[in-house]
């Protein structure tokens, strides 16, 4: 498998070689043809002169005043310099340039007042004159044609961008490069001025509404304050707190006294029916002395009773008098108690007034803690009012003392100038690009002569396009040389190739043969000749049939001023065979041709021609039949019918193959037994570039066989 992809591959570089060596003259034609007009358009083309501005993007930050944090500069990253590169070529900053240097007005920048150059007037019929398009102005114009002469480049990974125009004029290239520079280091200055004017219009805005949000929001603190009686934000919450501890202090004093004057009211209440167990803790100087009083009467009436008895009037008098002492103390008893009570009173007042006054300066705490919030509330707000009020007012101070002064984010380092030498056009280069093109087109020409060709130049074509295999080639004959001669030339290549074809004839065994074409001119009637003639002179009986009744060169070639009698009369039954046969002593073959008379156009549908054709086939050991061609008339296929085998005549580059498809397809639906084609007048000097597979391709290797 190996062996046979090599192999193949091989024949397509050999088939591509000799594509190329038959197509040398369209090549030749269409590259020097292409290659002349490239060049004559390079001489044309002008002399354009570039020159160079350098631009460098300044990474330091140097600044006279802090305006940082109000317009920042470029930032020194790889992706902000390509940025500046498309701000270098943005239509704005190229508008700019063509007012300023005015060039609308310039004949290179303007072709409505430039005189047209030869490429403008080669070319001109190639632009579209479209009515409805909008008109443009001379300075767009203008813009295009230096948007497409400008390159801006970064120079690699460096901070260094190339500002290049190409121009016909050296000094005009400069001049413009150094504008576009310029132009872009004053936009630098001129945008950041503008933006510091809209920073300072816009702090000033926004100062003045902080300025009135702070005066708002500290005017209602101080109205909320006096309304709630606040005496400042920072007293009144301890102040409150003090007030509320010294009630809460008081009240528990009270809460104490009273509890404690309660206390006594109770003894003395559980007291008031027994004198006697009246405590000390409510024992006043009155109830002591009448205590110890009673003490001393009870004392004096036991006495008395133990010594006197009971109903002794001592001991009755001494009992009235402890009666008495209890009726005083009872009293003062009662005394003691209304006092208590109203103690008691009064204390309980006190307390509601302490407990009273402990609630509203409670009440009256929350009150002032709700009112603080909302004074501190606003009081926040105004103190950060107050804060962005004083960091915009430093902001506009710095914008601005910044508006006079803008420095660029780039400065130029380097100016255009005019240049000595032209850098365009490098017509060396273009020489060399011209005759690439040329190439190019001298292939894409055999492209399109392959592509076209319809011709059959060798055995492979026959058997693509046709489905025959090839009996033979023939090779042309001389100039001057006839069919006949070719074949007596024993030496010659022509008569070589008709003895492989008598061969192969007389290997299959076929003793009627039909020679056809499909056109006229394909050298049919030359291979009927030259093959009954070789035939012939391999000692065979041979007989030569000419059926074509319009033009029968056979006939006027070896018999001149036609015979009497001929096929026609044949068929017809008019003559016998043996009257209308020619004997052609000289080649050694008989020829049965047509005669002089000869009208019936229509004889070859007669019946009697397989009679005819079976008693030639008897008669010789071979009968080759001359017809005319396929698609001029029908004979062909009538007789094709009866014959053994056709041979079918393509002639070399000359017969198309959609002619030869149609021929062959006509003979096969009349059933011909199409033996196969034969490949008349080859050139073979040039047969090599045609074929592989055909043994005339290799004839200048074996030409020495040969006289010729």
């Amino acid at each position: 498998m190996e062996a046979h992809s090599e192999d193949q591959e091989q024949i397509d570089l050999r088939s591509l070689a000799k594509t190329i060596r038959r197509r040398m003259t369209p090549l030749l034609i269409v590259t020097g043809a292409v290659f002349i007009i490239g060049l004559a358009i390079i001489l044309t083309l002008p002399d354009r002169y570039q020159s160079t501005a350098n631009v460098l993007i300044d990474r330091r930050t140097t600044e006279v005043v802090d305006v940082s944090s109000v317009l920042s500069g470029l930032p020194a990253d790889s992706a902000s310099v390509d940025t500046e590169v498309q701000v270098l070529r943005s239509p704005t900053l190229i508008a700019q340039v063509v007012k300023e240097l005015d060039l609308a007005k310039d004949p290179e920048f303007n072709e409505l007042i430039a005189k047209p150059s030869v490429m403008d007037s080669l070319t001109g019929w190639l632009k579209s004159d479209d009515k409805d398009q909008e008109p443009v102005t001379a300075e767009a114009k203008a813009a295009k044609t230096l948007a497409n002469n400008l390159s801006v480049v970064r120079q690699g990974l460096t901070y260094v961008i190339s500002v290049t125009y190409s121009a016909a004029d050296p000094e005009l290239a400069a001049k413009i490069a150094n504008a576009v520079a310029r132009q872009y280091i004053e936009n630098q200055v001129t945008e950041k001025q503008k933006a510091a004017r809209a920073a300072r219009d816009f702090l000033g805005d926004r100062l003045e509404g902080l300025r009135s949000d702070v005066q708002s929001k500290e005017s209602a603190a101080t109205t909320l304050r006096a309304q709630i009686g606040l005496p400042n934000a920072e007293s009144h919450s301890t102040y409150d707190e003090q007030a509320i501890a010294d009630l809460s202090r008081e009240a528990l004093e009270r809460r104490s006294a009273l509890a404690e004057k309660q206390a006594r009211l109770r003894v003395a209440r559980s007291a008031q029916g027994n004198p006697a167990a009246v405590p000390e803790v409510i024992a006043s100087g009155v109830i002591r002395d009448f205590k110890a009083q009673r003490a001393v009467a009870a004392a004096k009436a036991a006495d008395i009773s133990a010594r006197y008895g009971a109903q002794h009037p001592e001991t009755e008098r001494v009992r009235q008098e402890l009666v008495g002492i209890d009726r005083e103390l009872s009293a003062e008893m009662s005394r003691i108690i209304a006092s208590l009570r109203d103690e008691v009173s009064v204390s309980q007042s006190q307390l509601a007034v302490v407990e009273n006054a402990l609630g509203s300066r409670r009440a009256e705490s929350i009150r002032n803690a709700r009112g603080s919030v909302a004074v501190n509330q606003y009081e926040r707000e105004a103190a950060a009012s107050r804060g962005l009020y004083e960091g915009f007012l430093a902001r506009t101070k710095e914008t601005a003392e910044s508006a006079d002064f803008s420095k660029p984010d780039a400065q130029i380092i380097s100016i255009a100038k005019a240049s000595d030498s032209p850098a365009a056009p490098n017509r060396s280069l273009l020489a060399i690009l011209a005759l690439a093109f040329a190439g190019v087109m001298g292939i894409l020409a055999i492209v399109i002569a392959e592509l076209l060709d319809v011709k059959i130049s060798n055995t492979t074509d026959v058997e693509r396009h046709l489905g025959l295999s090839t009996v033979g080639s023939a090779p042309m004959l001389e100039k001057g040389e006839t069919a006949l001669g070719g074949i007596d030339a024993n030496l010659s290549s022509y008569a070589e190739a008709f003895r492989i074809i008598s061969s192969r004839i007389k290997k299959n065994g076929a003793s009627v043969l039909m020679v056809t074409s499909s056109l006229p001119h394909e050298g049919k009637t030359n291979v009927a000749l030259s093959l009954t003639s070789s035939l012939a002179k391999m000692g065979a009986k041979v007989l030569l049939v000419d059926t074509d009744l319009r033009r029968p060169q056979l006939t006027e070639t070896l018999v001149p001023g036609k015979p009497e009698n001929g096929i026609s009369e044949v068929l017809s039954g008019a003559t016998a065979i043996d009257q209308a046969v020619v004997r052609d002593t000289t080649w050694n073959f008989d020829l049965l041709g047509v005669s002089a008379q000869t009208q019936d156009r229509e004889v070859f549908r007669n019946s009697n021609l397989s009679k005819l054709i079976a008693t030639l086939r008897a008669q010789y050991d071979y009968v080759v039949v001359d017809t005319a061609p396929v698609l001029a008339l029908n004979d062909a296929r009538d007789i094709s019918s009866v014959v053994d085998d056709v041979l079918f005549v393509v002639r070399w580059r000359r017969t198309s193959r959609y002619a030869a498809r149609v021929a062959v397809k006509a003979l096969r639906e009349a059933n011909a037994p199409i033996a196969g084609a034969v490949l008349n007048a080859v050139d073979v000097r040039r047969q090599s570039f045609y074929a592989s597979d055909d043994s005339l391709a290799y004839y200048g290797a074996y030409k020495e066989y040969y006289a010729r």
